[in-house]
């Protein structure tokens, strides 16, 4: 198998590798991507889900998955601790949308078959609930259940009633909450404890994107305002 392409098999399967062959393995629940799935079709999973083994890590979708496993490598690598639990929770998610969205499988018809419309109050039932859990580790299923709708209807209702997506919405609530916490200017507080409270476990991540959100860092922030107490 080539370096740009990926095998999605099942636990039980038998592959032969040959000598000198290299790879980077993650096992995913089978019950995590039927949960994802039924969460994105708004359908129920009664059958097996059965992927076509061959995946293609040169397409877009393939090359987003490809960045999703490096970035599950290094936090399992690198990130012990709470915050490396939380970091490898939501990966794992991104990973079991992208698998379902990238590769080919049994209920592929279905997945991109057409898309249900959702009532206005709906959207509004999803910002309330991600504003009351956004320091919690959110789900699509999370959202899904709290609205009552398909994954991929509460995603578009969001693109056109909103103009951006159910999750750039919770970042923006926990970046407007950790703005907050940085205001307070508390003296015993760090810019890993604002993250943590705030649904972020990598730090990194939350630094870039505070800057991008507010044109400064929340270390600037809480320096900032610590000098005034």
């Amino acid at each position: 198998m080539a370096p740009t392409m990926a095998c999605v098999s099942s636990a039980d399967a038998k592959i032969d590798f040959h000598q000198g062959f290299q790879q980077f393995a993650w096992r995913v629940p089978v019950a995590m991507l039927t949960r994802k799935l039924a969460a994105l079709t708004g359908e129920a999973i009664d059958g097996p889900l059965n992927f076509t083994a061959a995946l293609d890590l040169q397409t877009p979708n393939g090359r987003a998955l490809r960045e999703i496993l490096s970035n599950l490598a290094n936090a399992a690598n690198n990130l012990p601790g709470p915050a490396g639990r939380l970091v490898l929770a939501e990966l794992e998610q991104a990973l079991t949308t992208s698998l379902l969205v990238t590769g080919t499988h049994n209920y592929r018809p279905i997945l991109d078959g057409p898309v249900r419309g959702i009532a206005p109050w709906q959207v509004r039932r999803a910002e309330d609930f991600i504003e009351a859990h956004a320091d919690d580790p959110l789900t699509v299923e999370d959202i899904v259940t709290a609205t009552g709708a398909s994954a991929r209807s509460v995603f578009r209702a969001f693109a056109e009633h909103r103009g951006y997506s159910p999750m750039e919405f919770l970042k923006r609530t926990r970046l407007k909450r950790a703005r907050l916490m940085a205001e307070s200017g508390l003296p015993a507080l760090t810019v890993t404890e604002i993250a943590l409270s705030c649904g972020y476990g990598d730090l990194s991540r939350f630094s870039k994107d505070f800057l991008a959100a507010f044109g400064e860092t929340p270390s600037t922030v809480l320096r900032r305002h610590r000098s005034v107490y």
